[in-house]
């Protein structure tokens, strides 16, 4: 069985990148758009943005959802539910200008204003086959101890014009599959006595 669940994560962050890519004209260089950590990154003198996955958790409202039921070579197999995740992501804009880095981030609300959901045409890779149609990019406004918090986790690294937004849900499928026996038959039979009782 091939596994698509293992490439979810990364076409979420293509589907985000392409998306950008398209609309944002600052940003339409191949590397303009990477998903490093702050940490990790040396700003140049062209302008980029980071997308990073920061965190994941399990969707709370899809966590207990019923298995699903099919047929397979004549047989009837029972799958769990898909694994509903909940995406937190960083978009931080870097530019050798202050200002250039304001317009990034502008546009890049509005885009996610206009365009708040991953669907049909902007859904990268194994996303459709997974059962990911429609993931919603919704903005996360977290309070100025939260992201002092993200900030101190990236050493030496001084605090940047952060937006947050959490993509949900992701779905993940379950690889696990058992033969389930199913009644599809029932026999009744009564005899001569138990039908003058009925």
């Amino acid at each position: 069985m091939v596994d698509l669940g293992q490439t979810v994560l990364r076409d979420v962050s293509e589907s985000l990148r392409e998306l950008i890519r398209t609309h944002i004209t600052e940003l339409t260089n191949d590397d303009a758009i990477l998903f490093q950590s702050p940490g990790e990154f040396e700003p140049g003198n062209e302008a980029k943005l980071l997308v990073y996955l920061y965190n994941m958790r399990d969707n709370p409202y899809l966590l207990n959802a019923p298995s699903h039921y099919g047929r397979k070579a004549e047989k009837t197999v029972q799958t769990p539910a898909s694994l509903a995740m909940d995406l937190l992501y960083m978009f931080v804009p870097y530019a050798k200008q202050v200002e250039l880095e304001l317009i990034i981030a502008d546009k890049l609300k509005r885009l996610f204003y206009d365009i708040p959901v991953l669907k049909n045409d902007n859904l990268q890779g194994s996303l459709p086959k997974t059962g990911n149609t429609r993931i919603n990019i919704v903005p996360d406004n977290p309070s100025l101890d939260t992201l002092r918090n993200i900030w101190m986790g990236f050493p030496n690294k001084s605090h940047k014009l952060t937006l947050l937004y959490l993509l949900t849900p992701v779905l993940i499928p379950s690889l696990l599959e058992r033969q389930v026996d199913l009644v599809t038959q029932v026999t009744l039979d009564v005899s001569p006595e138990q039908a003058k009782e009925g």
